[in-house]
């Protein structure tokens, strides 16, 4: 008798023990369900960097224009060097954001969609410190820093050693474990339109 359990598309794999889980990780690294979460979470962070721009661009406007005098220079907020330093600083924040989410909950939201979850070797939460070498490892060799084609070299890359290693490097930094199992179609339903919003917006962007 096939005691395979069904994946129910109103809920996750069910009946699945840690053991099963973590067996699953080992032997399908589902490359697909990582990249999609970490497209959704970096896209996330967008928030988090478009308000701190918006901070630093206030503060800029009030201390240094109306404060002391300074004549504005539009060139800070347009061009090739606003943008050098936009991309710069949403991957710094995505780093701490990302190690923050992962030391405090064990996931980020896109990993939680997807079923992912990181965890020391002994299953517990990831310290801080583990968690920040591991996001900026991921975000210098798998995004690029987020740098236009470079990204693309590097998630290419990494894609490759993810389906012929099972794992890639980050995910060894200090014996982590990235337990990873099957979830339900819906949620791929999430992740796939949120994917396409991502990229309609970024390139709705580019036309604007």
């Amino acid at each position: 008798m096939d005691k395979t359990p069904e994946i129910d598309v109103f809920g996750d794999l069910p009946e699945s023990s840690s053991a099963e889980r973590n067996k699953a990780a080992k032997d399908d690294p589902r490359e697909w369900a990582r990249f999609l979460a970490k497209t959704i979470d970096f896209s996330l962070a967008q928030i988090l960097t478009f308000v701190t721009v918006f901070l630093l661009s206030f503060g800029y406007g009030i201390v240094f224009v109306g404060l002391m005098g300074w004549p504005f220079d539009e060139s800070l907020l347009t061009g090739p060097i606003f943008m050098g330093v936009y991309l710069f600083l949403h991957a710094v924040l995505f780093v701490f954001a990302e190690a923050f989410c992962i030391s405090v909950f064990g996931g980020t939201p896109g990993k939680t969609l997807m079923g992912i979850r990181v965890a020391s070797v002994t299953g517990r939460r990831l310290g801080f410190g583990s968690s920040l070498k591991r996001s900026f490892s991921s975000v210098m060799a798998g995004l690029g820093f987020g740098i236009p084609i470079l990204n693309l070299i590097t998630m290419i890359y990494q894609y490759n050693k993810l389906t012929s290693d099972g794992a890639v490097f980050w995910d060894k930094v200090d014996s982590l474990q990235y337990l990873t199992h099957p979830v339900a179609a819906w949620r791929w339903v999430i992740a796939i339109g949120a994917f396409v919003l991502i990229r309609i917006i970024e390139l709705s962007g580019q036309f604007l």
